[in-house]
């Protein structure tokens, strides 16, 4: 199954030793998400570090791990929906436009998201970290 992941899923994934993080890990999955990622990883860094309350070298190696199995796409190869996406979240949460313009993109089977923001948009079908749990019985 092929997702774009949200970063706030990718946050808990790393955060705390999780069901998300064996999902992101778990191979019948094929995970992207937008270059901007990196902008909000930078911003939630500190916040990251405390609530897993790690040490900085093990969040960093966290977040080694863990991106290795998810396929960072830059802008230019799904600025062209941009425009198109933005039209859509600009009144649900325009942060998530990047999020659903790359999902249009490469033509995913969803979005892996609990932010309920994305799901008011019917462009891209949502999944929740609980739903995937159920579809694939871990």
């Amino acid at each position: 199954m092929r997702l774009v992941v949200d970063a706030n899923v990718i946050f808990s994934s790393i955060i705390k030793d999780s069901i998300t993080r064996r999902l992101i890990l778990f191979e019948d999955l094929r995970l992207f998400t937008p270059e901007y990622f990196y902008i909000e990883l930078e911003k939630h860094i500190d916040l990251i570090q405390e609530k897993s309350k790690l040490d900085r070298n093990i969040v960093e190696l966290l977040i080694d791990v863990i991106m290795s199995n998810i396929d960072v796409v830059p802008l230019d190869e799904y600025i062209q929906f941009v425009p198109e996406a933005y039209k859509i979240m600009k009144d649900i949460d325009e942060y998530d436009t990047a999020f659903l313009a790359l999902a249009m993109s490469l033509k995913v089977d969803g979005i892996w998201s609990n932010d309920p923001d994305l799901s008011k948009q019917n462009k891209i079908k949502t999944y929740t970290t609980r739903e995937l749990i159920k579809k694939f019985n871990i």
